[in-house]
Order: structure tokens, then C-alpha cells, then sequence
């Protein structure tokens, strides 16, 4: 069985807060962390809850309403309990606004309990504080919401009130090289400009802006302030008390980073980096909120609340789409050939060319839709009715309705295609297998009430209340399994079990893929029923869900809005991941697999020591021993020897440093017509493991030709075998 673990997420909109900006944009989205660098972005790491700020210096340190996390070499180290509201990292210290106090503790330098330690608390505000800023590695300076700024020496540990503001500060900067000189941001758009002599404090110089502050941000003497208006100028340059730049951003900027003549920004649904010499974005990533999702090969299509459709890899999104026509939400998405189609709530149908972006096909089919799905072909579209409980058929070439599939007694919420028909689910508890081009109807009756199904290769998986049922290829019976979620909402006074809702068998039909309205995804042996893994949907402690108990976050208001369900399940062609749609956005799981290092095994390398491993089943051993060895013929001896139900086994296991010795013997073997199958059946688990960058161009051809060879063989064979018949 592979043990999958989560691998990246899309970036999708959220009230995380905090970027940090150095050449590469860091930028938080719900609980997660990402860097983009060259148009990519790639998921650091996660935390226990909506982040709210962090700070990069040597290791990497992030807030969240109940903790600060330290994260060093993109692991996560440790963490300490505390409701910090801001913070600033220098390299020996870390500041950070606790309520009304200023806390210093020191950056954990070895691992140790505890790992984090205090080295003051310093007393002075008494509202919340706003902002903390290193000006040197002894003196911070701090904003609080009691319209104070004030100037800490760590090491006098002495505390001075710099000036008291007519409206709350959001940031104070040291604007001079000897940190004589200050200017502090305001709410309400005010710069005030202070000079520091000792203990003497004087006025430079006032500016008013009169809008509303949104966020501010400084770098080598210049001062970027994103301002909230909507007409031209919203983002402004200051050196001193001048202007020396002005540019109208069209997002509304809530977060910034000033670099060179670059600068990084961040809206509720966007994150870039403006060149202000050209006036122009170098990079833009928009943060949608995701409806719907379909996925082809590694290619993921989803439907977004801004009436767009993205087209997304596992590291960028590549296309953005979005047609005029479109008035209403949308409903669902659907990947073709090479086209992507969308559906919106009110039957409006549109369809893009992916290679150039055009709306080729726009209509409307008045119905009011609770499901659809494409043919394998793509040519035929079904949408179901629901007020009339039936199934709309539209040829698609031609964008009108063809014919209409009626025969359920209740509004169809699920369907699936599969092979040459369509499988539907209704509320009247049947399940129907449409043959739409034989013109044939099977139907299923449900004893229970019906939540969802899965389809694949003919075989059926049906969830009920608190059990999986799998039917064979003839609607036959073949077993029951037992499965519920437990999940828990704070307005709900029990534990809940909840059925399964979103389900997917893998390519292979060995396991279904489960989830619902819960914080676990249970993959399941469709064989033996046994739950070989559970999956966590989602770290963040904060939504719904996270819990199957509550302790004093029962206390807390229910939130309507932030649940941890898993709305779709989809697993991949390539048999290596699945894609889970959630609240959130897309979350994609990969295989996780334990390597061992063969100096931790005792594996002798000679060749009658790994000889001696073979008779004796040690398969694992044997390989390890041979690629060290790295000789064509020891390592043949033993990939022809593992049988074929061990193979799985043993590649996984091996470390990736080895991978590549074992890649080149299976590579020689396929111009061997002798080990075809069985280099071939091996390199299936080195790229389901071990990614396709194991796989040379050379190899895929060599496969290629030898599969189209037999295929000629047997093309051939079957002629001469069907002409001895006839004669």
C-alpha cells in the first residue's frame, strides 16, 4: 500500500496576512506558506492556523492567533504557545507584540526543552501593540493602538516614548544611517518626521495625505505607502518629505515589500511584484476563491467565484480564462481534448481554446443544473434537470440539445461516465446505467439512503449513511464495508458520524479514495475493507471540524463559512496522486515512502552474499547490495529473480541515490526482447515513486517502440490465425 502525504495546495484567498520580499516573494495563504521565484510558486510549509504574520532572518518564524512556529531548513522545528500580534527577527533576538507588551526572547540556537527563551518583558503601551521593527540588534521600535511610539534599548533596558499620534500608527521607520531620524505612518494618512538627539526629541516636518493608510513598507531611504482610494495614485514613493514617485495599482493593496526599484504586494486575492521604472508587473499571481475542479493528466481546471476558469500544474497557474456572457456563478468545470468547457448555475455553456485562450463556443440551455459530466469522447455533454428530474443531452459541436434521458423520480446530484455509458444518482435512491448509444437503461435500487459513488472499469462503489457497498460490472453484490466519519461543529452538542460524500476508486480498483464532511480522508481496501490510511484534510485548528472532541473551543462561534469537508475527490491517471477539493481551495497528495540508508543495513557486496539473499527471499537486501556494486549482470540477476508481487516493495524502499544505477540496468534490459515485461513492470514503480525525472527520453521511446511492436506482432497474428480459420 503507498502512504500518501500532502505535497503542495493552490494558493486561493484568504485572511492570512504577511510578505517578505528579497528577489523572492513569500506570501501566506490560510494556514500555509509559499515562495514564488521565476513565475513559480512552491508551498514552504504549514502551521496550526490562519497565519498573521512571519519574519525571515537566518531561520523562518510565523504567527498565528494561538502560536509562533520556528521553521528551519523548511522543517518545522518547534513551537511556543503565545498570542503574539506582531514580530520582528534579528539574528540573536526575536520582538514581538504580546497584547500591550513588548517581548524579547532569544533565537534558538540548539535543540533543547524548552527550545525558546524569554530574555525580557517590557511594560509602556497599553493598548494593543500595531508594529515591531528592529532599527539595530539592541533597539526596537513599537506602534501601539494608544497612539504612542516608543524606542526600546535591550540592552540599557530602558524604554523611551518617542510621540503621542492623533491617530493610531501603523509603522515607524529609522530613515538615517546613525538612527537619529524617524518617520512615523498613520492611519489616517499622516508622515510624521522626528529627529533624536539623546533623550531629546524634536519634530522634522509633518505630511498629510488625507486618505485612509492600507500598508506601508521601507528599503534604502525610500518610503512606499499604498493608500485607499480609487482614483489615480494609490501607491506613492517618498524620499524625505518628497514624492518621487506616483503609480495607480488597480489592486487594492492590504501588504508590501519595498526591494530596489521593485516591489512586492499583496491584495485579499492577489500577489505581485510592480516594477516601478516601468510602471508594469513582473509577476502576478491571482489567490481566487475555488468553486470546482476537474483534472487530465497533471492538469487542473478550476471553476472560480469571480466567474474565471484557471488552468493550473503543481506550480503556476497557466491560463486564466473568462468570457463576457457569463452573468451567474459557476457551477462546474470539465476538461477536454484540448479545450476546457465551464457551466454556470443559469445553463450558460462556454468553451475555450487552451492553446490560444479563445472563447470558441458560448450557448445557453434554460435548466436549472444539480449535476453534469462529458463523455469520453467529448463530444456529448449531460446536464441534469432539476425540476424535471431529467437528463439533458447536448451534442457539443454543434451546442444544441440532442435528446433528454428521463426516468429517475428525483433530482440527480451525482454522475460519472464510464466506458460507454453514463452512471447517475438521484434523490429516489437508484442508481441508473444510461448506454446512450445502444439506447439501454439498467438500474439499481439503494436500500439506504445514497450520499455518492464512484465508477471505474465497470465496477461500483456506493456510499450510504455508515457503509461503502461495491457491486460488480452486472449490478451484482459483492461486499459491504463499514465506514463513517466522525467530525464535530461547535454547534453540534454530540459527536457526529457523517457519511461518506466524495469518493474515488484508484486506477487500479484496489482502494476507494473517501471523505466528506470531516477533517479525515480514509483510503480503504476495496478488497478486504480494512482502512489502511487516514489522511488529515487540514491542519488549521481554526476551522470546523479540526477536532472530533471539543474542549474550550466550544466556547468559540460556530463559523458557517470556515468548515473542513472534502467536496471532491478525484484520483489522478497517472495512478501517483490525488486531488481533494476542499473549502480551502485544491490540495494534492503524492506518495510518501521511508528510505533506508543502506549503511544502516548489513548488506554484504559480494556478489555469492547477494546470491545468498535471493534464496533466501531478502529481495530488498539483494538490490540494495547489487546497485552498490553497480555491475549490469549482478543487478539483471536480480530484477529476474524478485517476483513480480515484490517489486512494489522493493523500489520504494530504495534511496534516490541508488535509483539511478537501477534506472540504467532497466533501461539496457528493454533492448532485450527477452525482459520487455519485466523492465517494464519495474519501470512503472520507478516513476510511480520516484517521479518522471527518472525516466530518460530514451527509455519512454525504447517503450514506445517495443509496445508498438507487439501490438504489431499481435495485429499480425491475429490475421494469420483468422485466415487458417476461414481456410
Amino acid at each position: 500500500m503507498r502512504e500518501y502525504k500532502l505535497k503542495t495546495v493552490i494558493p486561493t484567498e484568504s485572511e492570512a496576512k504577511g510578505l517578505h520580499y528579497d528577489g523572492d516573494v513569500y506570501f501566506s495563504t490560510n494556514n500555509h506558506l509559499f515562495k514564488a521565484s521565476k513565475g513559480r510558486y512552491t508551498k514552504i510549509c504549514d502551521v496550526g492556523g490562519t497565519i498573521t504574520d512571519f519574519s525571515i532572518c537566518e531561520k523562518l518564524f510565523i504567527v498565528t492567533e494561538e502560536r509562533m512556529y520556528m521553521n528551519n531548513e523548511n522543517k518545522m522545528v518547534g513551537s511556543l504557545r503565545k498570542r503574539f500580534s506582531c514580530l520582528s527577527v534579528s539574528k540573536d533576538l526575536i520582538a514581538a507584540g504580546c497584547s500591550n507588551i513588548l517581548e524579547i526572547w532569544h533565537v534558538p540556537k540548539e535543540f533543547k526543552l524548552p527550545l525558546f527563551d524569554l530574555h525580557s518583558r517590557n511594560l509602556g503601551h497599553f493598548l494593543d501593540i500595531t508594529s515591531v521593527k528592529f532599527i539595530d540588534d539592541s533597539t526596537v521600535i513599537t506602534t501601539s493602538r494608544d497612539c504612542t511610539v516608543r524606542l526600546l534599548d535591550i540592552k540599557a533596558n530602558r524604554s523611551l516614548r518617542i510621540c503621542t499620534t492623533m491617530s493610531v500608527p501603523m509603522a515607524a521607520y529609522s530613515t538615517d544611517e546613525e538612527k537619529k531620524e524617524l518617520v512615523v505612518v498613520c492611519e489616517d494618512g499622516t508622515l510624521l518626521y522626528y529627529a533624536i538627539e539623546g533623550e531629546n526629541i524634536s519634530s522634522k516636518g509633518i505630511v498629510y495625505l488625507n486618505s485612509k493608510v492600507l500598508a506601508t513598507s521601507y528599503s534604502q531611504g525610500f518610503l512606499a505607502i499604498s493608500l485607499d482610494r480609487e482614483s489615480e495614485g494609490n501607491l506613492l514613493i517618498y524620499s524625505g518629505q518628497e514624492i518621487v514617485h506616483c503609480a495607480t495599482v488597480e489592486h487594492k493593496i492590504l501588504d508590501m515589500r519595498l526591494h530596489g526599484d521593485t516591489i512586492a504586494i499583496k491584495g485579499p486575492g492577489f500577489v505581485g511584484i510592480y516594477n516601478l521604472a516601468i510602471n508594469l508587473f513582473e509577476f502576478e499571481l491571482e489567490l481566487p476563491r475555488i468553486i470546482s475542479m476537474d483534472i487530465k493528466k497533471e492538469m487542473i481546471a478550476v471553476g472560480c467565484a469571480d466567474k474565471k476558469v484557471r488552468i493550473y500544474d503543481k506550480q503556476r497557474c497557466i491560463h486564466t480564462f473568462s468570457d463576457s456572457n457569463i452573468a451567474h456563478a459557476i457551477f462546474n468545470v470539465h476538461i477536454l481534448q484540448n479545450s476546457v468547457l465551464c457551466l454556470c448555475l443559469d445553463g450558460r455553456v462556454s468553451i475555450w481554446d487552451m492553446k490560444n485562450g479563445v472563447c470558441y463556443r458560448s450557448f445557453q440551455i434554460p435548466v436549472k443544473m444539480s449535476a453534469s459530466e462529458i463523455s469520453d469522447d467529448n463530444l456529448l455533454l449531460f446536464i441534469a434537470d432539476f425540476n424535471n428530474y431529467s437528463i439533458r443531452v447536448v451534442d457539443l459541436q454543434r451546442g444544441k440539445e440532442i435528446d433528454a434521458l428521463k426516468g429517475h423520480d428525483g433530482p440527480v446530484f451525482k454522475m460519472k461516465w464510464d466506458g460507454d455509458s453514463l452512471y447517475t444518482l438521484s434523490y429516489d435512491n437508484t442508481i441508473r446505467r444510461w448506454n446512450v448509444y445502444s439506447q439501454t437503461v439498467e438500474e439499481l435500487q439503494i436500500r439506504k439512503m445514497a450520499t455518492g459513488f464512484s465508477v471505474r472499469n465497470r465496477k461500483l462503489c456506493v456510499s450510504t449513511v455508515n457503509e461503502l457497498t461495491i457491486y460488480d460490472s452486472d449490478f451484482n453484490y459483492e461486499r459491504e464495508i463499514k465506514v463513517s466519519l466522525k467530525a464535530r461543529k461547535r454547534n453540534e452538542a454530540f459527536i457526529s458520524e457523517k457519511p461518506v460524500e466524495s469518493l474515488d476508486f484508484t486506477f487500479d480498483n484496489r482502494f476507494i479514495i473517501s471523505g466528506g464532511e470531516a477533517n479525515t480522508i480514509k483510503i480503504i481496501s476495496a478488497d478486504s475493507g480494512d482502512v489502511v490510511q487516514k489522511v488529515r484534510v487540514s491542519d488549521n485548528r481554526e476551522w470546523e471540524n479540526y477536532k472530533e472532541v471539543l474542549g474550550r473551543e466550544s466556547c468559540k462561534p460556530f463559523d458557517k463559512t470556515r468548515i473542513i469537508e472534502a467536496l471532491k475527490i478525484v484520483h489522478s491517471s497517472s495512478q501517483r496522486e490525488f486531488y481533494v477539493l476542499t473549502r480551502e481551495g485544491v490540495s494534492i497528495y503524492e506518495p510518501s515512502f521511508i528510505k533506508f540508508m543502506p549503511l544502516h543495513l548489513d548488506v554484504s557486496l559480494t556478489p555469492e552474499s547477494i546470491r545468498k539473499y535471493l534464496d533466501c527471499e531478502e529481495y530488498l537486501k539483494a538490490a540494495i547490495g547489487s546497485l552498490k556494486i553497480n555491475e549490469y549482470e549482478i543487478i539483471k540477476e536480480v530484477i529476474t529473480s524478485c517476483p513480480a508481487d515484490k517489486i512494489e516493495g522493493v523500489v520504494k524502499h530504495l534511496d534516490t541515490t541508488l535509483v539511478g544505477n537501477l534506472r540504467s540496468a532497466v533501461s539496457r534490459m528493454l533492448d532485450n526482447s527477452m525482459y520487455h515485461f519485466i523492465a517494464i513492470r519495474w519501470l512503472k514503480f520507478i516513476v510511480f515513486y520516484f517521479g518522471s525525472l527518472e525516466m530518460q527520453g530514451t527509455d519512454l521511446h525504447k517503450i514506445k517502440k517495443n509496445i508498438e511492436l507487439a501490438l504489431r506482432m499481435g495485429k499480425l497474428n491475429k490475421s494469420m490465425l483468422l485466415n487458417i480459420i476461414k481456410k
